[in-house]
């Protein structure tokens, strides 16, 4: 077959979907064995899962068994058997993808032999002859009128603008959001997983971190905070200028729903009587609320302490001169730039830290951005108006090109936390939520949710001062095709909404692994908390 032309009948009914990260380019001639067919605990892959016919995306109605093996999902289909490794938004994959693009070569060392035309060794499929196209961030590979798609595709880092490459060091912090084990194991992990990520957005380095943080140090719990500092000697900004950048990327939530329910933000606290106290200091919850004074959510002011004043591991990177983030961000240059990012609890935190290390002159840079994306409210309409003046918007295009504002999804959940007020925000309260993707079928889980936001809502209204969110930028997420049959297909979709979404919109390649994906068999020894990690990821 030409490489550059494709018979496009053939993928009428032929065409096969493989999502991948890099462990899967070579698959183990042991997965080609059956294993126990089971089923998966998450909604929107129910019928996937049953043997029989399913339908699948773009490529019609064919009989399919399915196997699992850890995280990955194996599809059984005339005795070949494909590596299926799967988002809610992969099940159903859009037709225009089917269409032939242009063959490029990848830009990844291990990728090289699969990347030449020819013949190449595909793991235990033996030695074929190929041809690979691509389509945006995706890489199909040409297999006797099958079809199979590669993500993520990784180009040049030149290739990746900056506010990509900041979001980019901002999701990898993310890495062990969902893993569980003692905090001296999760430090390790993410401490090794972080460098390959953040290279394939550009020529990044761990400067200082990473630090994982656990209140009570338990060997079946995930992290309650993550956090690190990268640099680029030259990163490029709209203006054309190439400046030495340090990011301090801090991570969000492991659970989108619960932050709903347990955030603490039924007391506040005092944003300058905290900074000007010394931000070393442990900040207190206000007893009084003064009219006009900047506040913010007391697990904001708390936890933006710890990722302040806690200090690194000593075999962490930097951590032997400048154990903690507040003595490191003392000796940064100051003709340097720096720029504060998170997503979802960490969009939150990463304005308040920016925003309380900046008024406590700590920074000598003068030049201090913030790029939070998914973030909550930290405070109330005073400290937005603080951060506002402090943190002007800076626009330099379209979409998510812009500094020091919130870049959210419109049918992300926790934007809208924690405002109560929909004459306020009338896009981007906490009412809009039970039907933010129709109403619930099921009318007593329906029932459920709302009673949850509801219950949110006196959280949010206990702490005696209005929620308001800091300014931001929207893009439109992909509406359900169909509105939730029950809560928990809710809250699948709300993790869509709150993580893939905004990965497929920057189009980046940093997929953060599932801990499996990592190796983290240490993880699974320790805890034993094997089987309760796969449910969580897949529920």
């Amino acid at each position: 077959m030409d490489s550059n032309t494709i018979d496009n009948s053939e993928y009428a009914t032929s065409h096969h979907c493989f999502y991948v990260t890099p462990l899967d380019t070579q698959v183990p001639k042991r997965y080609i064995q059956p294993k126990s067919v089971e089923t998966r605990n998450r909604p929107d892959f129910a019928s996937l899962l049953s043997k029989g016919t399913v339908t699948d995306g773009a490529f019609g109605s064919v009989s399919y068994s399915y196997k699992r093996h850890g995280m990955s999902l194996y599809r059984i289909n005339h005795g070949v058997q494909h590596c299926f490794y799967v988002t809610p938004l992969d099940t159903q994959v859009p037709k225009r993808y089917i269409q032939p693009k242009s063959v490029e070569t990848r830009n990844r060392p291990n990728f090289a032999s699969l990347l030449s035309k020819g013949t190449v060794t595909d793991g235990a499929f033996g030695s074929v002859s190929y041809s690979y196209k691509r389509h945006g961030m995706s890489l199909y590979r040409i297999n006797h009128g099958v079809q199979h798609r590669l993500l993520p595709f990784v180009q040049m880092s030149s290739t990746y603008n900056c506010y990509q490459q900041v979001f980019g060091i901002s999701l990898a912090s993310n890495a062990v959001r969902t893993c569980t084990g003692t905090q001296v194991t999760l430090q390790k992990a993410l401490q090794s997983v972080i460098p390959g990520l953040i290279n394939t957005v550009g020529p990044w380095k761990i400067s200082w971190g990473p630090v994982v943080y656990k209140a009570v140090d338990l060997p079946n719990t995930g992290p309650d905070n993550a956090w690190y500092v990268a640099h680029h000697p030259s990163l490029q900004f709209p203006d054309g200028s190439q400046r030495s950048t340090y990011v301090v990327a801090i991570a969000g939530t492991a659970d989108t729903y619960d932050l709903l329910e347990d955030f603490e933000v039924r007391s506040v606290i005092d944003f300058h009587q905290w900074v000007n106290s010394g931000i070393r200091n442990m900040p207190s919850a206000a007893s009084n609320i003064i009219p006009g004074n900047a506040y913010i959510a007391y697990g904001t002011g708390t936890a933006s302490h710890t990722i302040i004043t806690y200090p690194a591991p000593p075999n962490a990177i930097g951590a032997a001169l400048t154990p903690t983030l507040f003595s490191y961000l003392l000796t940064l240059p100051s003709n340097s730039t720096v720029i504060f990012t998170g997503h979802s609890l960490g969009g939150a935190l990463s304005p308040t830290v920016a925003l309380a290390t900046k008024s406590a002159n700590i920074l000598r840079v003068s030049d201090v951005l913030t790029y939070p994306t998914a973030g909550p409210s930290p405070g109330n309409d005073a400290f937005t108006n603080l951060f506002r003046t402090i943190f002007p918007q800076i626009r330099s295009g379209p979409d998510y090109q812009s500094w020091n504002i919130n870049f959210i999804n419109t049918l992300d959940i926790v934007p809208k936390a924690w405002c109560t007020r929909s004459d306020l925000k009338p896009d981007q309260n906490m009412g809009q939520i039970p039907a933010l993707y129709g109403e619930i079928q099921d009318p007593n889980q329906r029932s459920e949710v709302e009673r949850d936001i509801k219950l949110a809502e006196y959280y949010s209204e206990l702490s005696r001062v209005t929620y308001l969110p800091l300014d931001a930028i929207a893009f439109p997420g992909p509406p359900p095709t169909q509105p939730p049959a029950t809560k928990s297909e809710f809250i699948a979709i709300a993790i869509s909404q709150h993580v893939q979404d905004y990965e497929h919109h920057f189009q980046i390649p940093v997929n953060v692994p599932s801990c499996p994906a990592m190796g983290l068999k240490d993880l699974d020894k320790e805890s034993g908390s094997r089987k309760r990690r796969q449910e969580d990821t897949t529920a």
